[in-house]
């Protein structure tokens, strides 16, 4: 019994409903579609809909909130996994997996 409120879903067709949008073009900067392209640009048009449409009257998006994203489009402010590597992979039952993880900030 989750429910999420004021994110943006675009072209990615999921439907969350309620306070969201869903398949309304956000007006990205440079968007051209497809996959992610680090020359693509996600920050909005002063004109998007997603402008001052968080709960708290921040953009959303991957740029706004609490928590936005890098320019890489990394989260902010929590470390990020840049390789993990599990050291036993025959486990047994009721056995711990160890697993060694680098991380660093942000790029």
């Amino acid at each position: 019994s989750c429910s999420f409120n004021n994110n943006l879903c675009y072209n990615s067709g999921v439907t969350l409903g309620g306070t969201n949008l869903d398949s309304i073009d956000p007006l990205f900067v440079n968007y051209t579609g497809g996959a992610f392209n680090y020359n693509q640009n996600f920050h909005l048009q002063s004109t998007s809909p997603a402008r001052n449409a968080g709960i708290d009257g921040k953009d959303i998006g991957i740029y706004g909130g609490n928590a936005p994203m890098s320019t890489t489009g990394e989260p902010v402010g929590i470390p990020v996994i840049r390789k993990m590597d599990v050291l036993n992979f025959n486990a047994g039952q009721g056995t711990g997996v160890q697993v060694k993880v680098r991380s660093t900030k942000a790029r």
